[in-house]
């Protein structure tokens, strides 16, 4: 019988769903299925699956197949202790990198199994270097947005002036945006904080010019029966008939880039 495991996570009724199943195929049991794991996240939440999720996800996965696809209720702290000692290694990867690899395996112990991870007196943990970072000069960036036009220039624009992360300004919303303050609310950032950041003048014109479009296209997209929007947390179980009706919610740029 040939094997062949499935990872996923995906988004079902607002719930995180992270399964890993096990599709045997013989000649008796043409499709054999069953699920090795399957959580279901106690959060509750209207959106798509998160970059952390997905990166969840692939380590995990990389950590079964290192160790020939064995349950991980059948693995403990020698199996764990070998594969990040592996990365360390043999894959000679970042010290982020191997801690973003422990982190995935102790949410898969911890929160998915329910069990305790022991101490990991044998593992190699990577050091992590000071490196002085790459500065563009003034010329280089003109350079580059020369090059550009469009919500693409905009986007990049904003993430040079603002010091946005990419995903922050991709998932920017319209009453995020302050232009009599001159001001921008970067909302659940880096460890969930909301932050205020400064918004150029000179980004000004064009940004209402392209908040027009997303206005336009919000008002076509309504009355063809689309033009919903995700709302935060809770609210689009509270407000039910209200996701597609607040244009203050729409990602300004995220969506629109087309515009």
């Amino acid at each position: 019988m040939a094997s062949r495991y499935t990872f996923s996570a995906s988004r079902d009724s607002g719930k995180l769903w992270i399964s890993v199943e096990n599709h045997g195929v013989s000649q008796l049991n043409p499709v054999s299925h069953a699920y090795l794991i399957r959580y279901e996240s106690p959060v509750d939440r209207k959106i798509s699956v998160t970059e952390l999720e997905k990166t969840y996800v692939y380590w995990i996965r990389q950590f079964i197949l290192f160790n020939g696809k064995r349950h991980p209720n059948e693995m403990g702290k020698q199996e764990i202790e070998n594969y990040l000692n592996h990365l360390a290694s043999r894959r000679n990867v970042s010290a982020s990198t191997q801690s973003g690899a422990l982190n995935a395996i102790v949410f898969l112990y911890r929160t998915v199994l329910k069990q305790e991870l022991p101490e990991l007196d044998n593992l190699r943990r990577i050091k992590r270097y000071k490196s002085i970072p790459v500065v563009m000069s003034t010329q280089e960036v003109s350079a580059a947005f020369s090059r550009m036009s469009g919500t693409t220039r905009l986007v990049v624009e904003l993430i040079y002036g603002t010091g946005m992360r990419i995903h922050e300004c991709m998932s920017l919303r319209v009453k995020d945006i302050d232009f009599d303050l001159r001001s921008i609310t970067v909302r659940a950032a880096k460890g969930n904080k909301d932050r205020a950041t400064l918004l150029p003048a000179a980004l000004i014109p064009v940004l209402r010019s392209h908040l027009t479009k997303v206005v336009q296209l919000h008002k076509s997209d309504i009355l063809s029966g689309n033009g919903y929007a995700p709302m935060p947390n809770a609210l689009y179980r509270k407000y039910p008939l209200s996701s597609p009706e607040p244009l203050p919610y729409m990602a300004s740029l995220g969506n629109n880039l087309n515009c």
